[in-house]
């Protein structure tokens, strides 16, 4: 548990008022700048709880996303809904992205209410955050690496590798590969369940592995599995970006989907659209996501509790769009 100071511990540590400590915290008349160093040096050190982090009245959120993606199809989808289920009520809402940054902007971090990230890949600077403040109600939504001690809103990837494994099977496949990175937790959480259920209930599963996001690897591993010969019937793909790039990828090779492989991806995108033949998937309600992720957060908000910290599973489905035939 982070040790926290009150701003009277502040004040004698940094050897200097309490009066100019609030000044500090509050961003309220002039200070030296050697001064505020001492104090944000002290806050950045111990943390510092402060009773009310308001902007205007408003609950201060700090949304963490790479700007570059609030317009991606697949992100909108559950961005916009989060945000309009918050808009017109006592919120400030503000976007930033801790990856391009080296430290947390102090001040900011002091007079928010919480913080929801999407998509986190390093908890680092999400932990000197909770040291600052320890008292700011902290979401992750599809954490690459999970976080403890906060809220934690995931698809529910356990059903999903469970459901894609027994679909595969009870359309006669017996031997099947799944194409997945393991360095990313929800991949490696839908990997490690189909392989699980698929190898309980008779089957054989290998796997492709690959550097997510480094297309020049994902296609030699494909290539260099598919060169060969091959036992699987089926591929269950546990992205829907890189089941394409393997559609395309087999396709180049000569080998159809579904006639000579069946597939299975993730995720209900409309990139699957840019493919001639349908891709059978898991799928979740993004726009529900968004409105639940919402929800939880206001929950969170209006909770008295320090370190709250719990999970919640967004439900997947299984969608049939032609491209698992029987064997």
């Amino acid at each position: 548990m982070y040790k926290t100071l009150t701003m009277a511990d502040i004040a004698r540590r940094a050897n200097i008022s309490p009066m100019t400590v609030s000044r500090v915290i509050n961003n309220s008349g002039p200070v030296k700048e050697t001064t505020r160093k001492k104090v944000l040096d002290a806050i950045n050190k111990f943390g510092y709880r402060k009773e009310r982090s308001s902007v205007n009245g408003n609950k201060r959120i700090l949304i963490d996303i790479d700007p570059s993606r609030v317009h991606d199809e697949f992100v909108s989808k559950m961005y916009f809904p989060f945000l309009r289920k918050l808009s017109g009520k006592n919120y400030t809402l503000q976007n930033i992205f801790l990856r391009d940054m080296d430290e947390p902007p102090v001040d900011m971090i002091l007079h928010s209410d919480a913080i929801i990230t999407w998509f986190l890949n390093d908890s680092k600077l999400l932990d000197k955050i909770r040291q600052l403040n320890p008292a700011i109600k902290t979401l992750t939504l599809c954490p690459r690496k999970s976080v403890s001690g906060v809220i934690e809103i995931d698809p529910d990837d356990n059903s999903g590798g469970e459901i894609a494994a027994k679909e595969l099977f009870g359309k006669g496949h017996r031997h099947a590969v799944v194409l997945s990175s393991i360095n990313i937790n929800n991949f490696l959480l839908r990997y490690e369940s189909f392989k699980d259920t698929f190898v309980k209930l008779g089957g054989q599963v290998e796997h492709i592995d690959f550097e997510q996001g480094n297309r020049e690897n994902l296609k030699n591993a494909v290539e260099k599995y598919f060169s060969g010969n091959f036992k699987a019937s089926a591929v269950f793909s546990t992205n829907c970006r890189n089941t394409c790039l393997l559609f395309n990828i087999l396709t180049g090779m000569g080998i159809k989907v579904p006639d000579d492989l069946s597939v299975i991806g993730y995720d209900n995108s409309s990139i699957y659209e840019s493919l001639p033949v349908g891709i059978s998937r898991i799928e979740f309600d993004l726009e529900h996501f968004g409105n639940t992720a919402a929800l939880i957060l206001e929950s969170a908000l209006n909770d008295t509790t320090d370190n709250i910290s719990f999970n919640v599973l967004e439900p997947v489905k299984y969608i049939d769009y032609g491209s698992v035939l029987e064997v």
